[in-house]
């Protein structure tokens, strides 16, 4: 399994005592390959067969996920989401330079927006910054306050239901 790597779980099932999660490295290359299989009873080998061809799709069990991965972020799909990110540099939020963002939502709904802190490429870390305080605020175009979130964090996700309308994101650490 690859570092700091999002893999997908795309099922879940119970065959017997055995709970199983069907996981997807998100470069659909590089399936698990560890002994783990080789130890199920066959009926299992034939029932959770993955593609032949190298998807990054593999089977794991629920007790080996909690081995491998120290969260787990369950997403809302409803196939009529929007997608947008955008990557930049958060100024100290003592500097008065905050990030901005113009959002219409003009049938209002539910919205998710995460903010991350830069991680270092190079050594496939997180920066080890002690003093990140990251916050993320919806604004309406009113000026009032919609949502607001504030973390000591590497991370922040605000989920938030809003009504037709036109807001700002601030974004900021």
């Amino acid at each position: 399994l690859e570092l700091d790597h999002a893999y997908s779980i795309i099922d879940a099932r119970q065959a017997g005592s055995q709970r199983l999660v069907c996981l997807r490295n998100p470069w659909g290359k590089k399936a698990l390959n560890t002994s783990l299989s080789d130890k199920w009873p066959k009926i299992l080998n034939e029932k959770f067969v993955t593609s032949s061809h190298n998807d990054g799709v593999f089977w794991m069990s629920l007790k080996a996920i909690s081995s491998f991965f120290s969260e787990v972020t369950i997403c809302k799909i409803s196939g009529n989401e929007h997608d947008v990110r955008k990557t930049g540099q958060f100024s100290d939020f003592s500097s008065k330079i905050t990030s901005a963002y113009s959002l219409h939502c003009p049938n209002g709904g539910e919205i998710d927006i995460e903010l991350f802190n830069a991680t270092d490429a190079k050594h496939n870390n997180r920066l080890t910054d002690f003093d990140i305080d990251l916050f993320l605020i919806v604004l309406s175009s009113n000026g009032s306050c919609q949502a607001y979130k504030h973390s000591l964090d590497y991370y922040i996700t605000l989920s938030t239901t809003v009504p037709p309308g036109r807001y700002i994101i601030l974004a900021g650490s």
